[in-house]
């Protein structure tokens, strides 16, 4: 499937071959003077797909490009399983931009697509996001059980290169409380699982955040060398490091 196909790519760090194998396909779809169905929706879902390894290029303007017309594809069909993924991709694209306000919309929708459709994988995605959201609004005090209960919901799809995500995502709660430790372990764990499946993006996001806990201690030589292992990632990746 789609799906299985980019998160293998993703995983491998070959945003550039994703890029352009998808936009192959992508060009022969749109050689043909009008779609069926079918079509539509495999194009759809093409342009989703390509968009992730656009963003994971720094290449948010033509990732934007994808998802608005992904999505206005499918609001016109009934085809909630790929709405889902353009809806939650088009909220980090938005994020982004700084509109909090229009990504947090976004995600909420996504949540609910997949709860309604029974799509725990982007149902936790959604709500990692939304939480995330609530972070940088500072709209909840509870935040770092809002990252636990992100991560538990992570656990049960038994994805574990998201629940690495996650657990990435709870260390920045965890931080928020001044629970150094407790971030401090979610990044040893997330940088255990990153290094056993070879997913360097997480791997590289993982040595930032345990840069980040150092660096919030004030030990300054240890994050600049996690920053430096992060950034080396990212660099070899040919992703941009902000």
């Amino acid at each position: 499937t789609m799906r299985a196909y980019s998160t293998f790519l993703d995983t491998l760090g070959w945003a550039q071959e994703g890029l352009d194998y998808l936009g192959r396909v992508k060009d022969v779809l749109e050689t043909k003077s009008s779609l069926s169905r079918t079509e539509q929706v495999a194009l759809a879902h093409v342009l989703t797909s390509r968009s992730l390894f656009a963003f994971r290029m720094g290449k948010y303007e033509q990732a934007h490009t994808m998802l608005t017309r992904s999505l206005e594809i499918l609001r016109s069909i009934n085809e909630p399983r790929i709405l889902v993924e353009a809806v939650t991709f088009m909220g980090i694209i938005t994020i982004i931009t700084g509109d909090l306000v229009g990504s947090s919309k976004l995600f909420m929708e996504g949540l609910q697509i997949a709860r309604d459709i029974n799509d725990q994988w982007y149902e936790a995605l959604c709500l990692t996001e939304v939480v995330g959201i609530n972070l940088m609004t500072g709209t909840a005090n509870d935040i770092h059980k809002q990252f636990q209960s992100a991560v538990e919901a992570w656990r049960k799809t038994g994805d574990q290169r998201f629940t690495a995500f996650g657990l990435t995502s709870l260390s920045l709660g965890a931080m928020a409380a001044r629970k150094y430790d407790d971030a401090y372990a979610a990044l040893e764990e997330s940088l255990a699982i990153n290094s056993s499946i070879g997913d360097r993006t997480g791997l590289a996001n993982s040595y930032r955040g345990l840069g980040l806990v150092e660096q919030a201690q004030g030990k300054h030589a240890e994050a600049l060398g996690l920053f430096r292992s992060s950034l080396q990632i990212f660099t070899e990746l040919g992703a941009r490091w902000d």
